[in-house]
């Protein structure tokens, strides 16, 4: 793609819509990583205390342990 070509296709409308964005993606970043900390911190605070299920009118969290088997080679 050329320059000329680049020119046009960046005009003041895409700028704009890229830089909103690239704000949202930047939010999402943080949001995200907030959220997987307090999905740690309840999960293992669920752990210390023994807890299998918190219900509320909301719904529930359900706390599941998973044993995997691995078939020998044979």
């Amino acid at each position: 793609m050329g320059t000329k070509e680049l020119e046009r296709f960046i005009d003041s409308k895409s700028l704009v819509a890229l830089r909103k964005f690239a704000a949202l993606e930047s939010q999402l970043k943080v949001a995200k990583k907030q959220h997987d900390e307090v999905v740690e911190k309840i999960k293992q605070t669920m752990i210390a205390h023994g807890v299998q299920r918190i219900d509320g009118d909301w719904g529930y969290i359900t706390r599941a342990e998973r044993t995997i088997y691995k078939a020998e080679s044979l």
